[in-house]
């Protein structure tokens, strides 16, 4: 059983939950489910899964894989109980965007969709999930369809620890100070 180019989101308990063996997932975007994002899949890849309460929770088979998937924000963790390898989102890889993944390309990153707060899960221009799928597509549903998100920092939050000023010897200017 194969699902291709989905959006499967704001569902309550599970977002999907696919008790078929041999269950293929790929291009999905699962996003903001009250609840388990994915609940059994033997091949996920593609996609993107975020916002949910658990990411994945299943028990993958021997021969199953997680691959060119983007985990971001599952508040109880991105994979629940289940049969996983030990390599699963240990990130010590780096993918063509320069981005830290794991030995299968997935990565841990915010997808930065263009509107997520009304349900509009398109990527942003410089969304870490373009370009890194399999044969360089995009991770998820739906293409890029707003300009780059920009990100800012709290400046107010950075406070330096100490300042000192020191003497500047020998002077260049006066040899003799």
């Amino acid at each position: 059983f194969k699902i291709t180019n989905a959006l499967i989101a704001s569902n309550y308990h599970y977002g999907l939950s696919m008790e078929i063996p041999h269950s293929e997932l790929n291009h999905i975007t699962v996003s903001n489910n009250v609840g388990t994002g994915i609940l059994w899949a033997d091949m996920v890849k593609n996609s993107i899964i975020c916002g949910n309460s658990v990411g994945i929770e299943a028990t993958i088979e021997d021969n199953g894989s997680i691959t060119y998937t983007n985990f971001w924000g599952n508040e109880s963790g991105n994979l629940g109980s289940g049969i996983f390898s030990e390599y699963l989102l240990s990130n010590f890889n780096t993918n063509t965007n320069g981005d830290s993944c794991d030995s299968f390309h997935n990565i841990q990153e915010d997808p930065l969709f263009c509107n997520p707060n009304n349900d509009y899960y398109h990527l942003a221009e410089n969304s870490p999930c373009v370009s890194v799928g399999e044969s360089s597509s995009n991770m998820g549903f739906f293409g890029v369809s707003c300009e780059p998100i920009i990100l800012t920092v709290n400046n107010d939050a950075i406070v330096p620890i100490s300042f000192a000023l020191h003497q500047n010897y020998p002077n260049p200017f006066n040899p003799v100070t």
